[in-house]
């Protein structure tokens, strides 16, 4: 079970080196780096981290991939480019955002799926 603040306080800390940890850059420099507010990406990281843990070879899956994933989305640089802005090498970063974003896409639509279920 994960704690939304604890989760928020690690995805800040993981960020910091990259956005500062101004009340702006937690705000702005983290939606234009990941597409969607710290509140938004701790929330989908709570819905998603227990099946993206269960996958195998997955087990240490984390609020940086999800990161990963989401910045991968949102800027999509080259495999290289991407390793060298997270600090990982290009087979890690390949593994885990790529991870990550098949989570997200699972996450979307289990949301539109209950949208149309609704009829919104």
């Amino acid at each position: 079970m994960f704690e939304f603040n604890k989760i928020q306080q690690n995805m800040i800390s993981a960020c910091k080196p990259i956005i500062g940890d101004s009340h702006y850059s937690i705000t702005h420099t983290f939606l234009a780096i990941f597409g969607v507010t710290l509140n938004v990406v701790v929330q989908a990281f709570l819905e998603i981290a227990d099946d993206a843990q269960m996958a195998t070879g997955f087990a240490n899956f984390s609020e940086q991939h999800l990161l990963w994933g989401l910045y991968l989305l949102k800027c999509y640089p080259t495999d290289r480019v991407g390793a060298v802005f997270v600090g990982a090498t290009v087979k890690t970063f390949i593994k885990w955002s790529k991870h990550a974003i098949n989570h997200i896409a699972t996450l979307y639509s289990q949301k539109v799926s209950r949208l149309v279920d609704l009829n919104c």
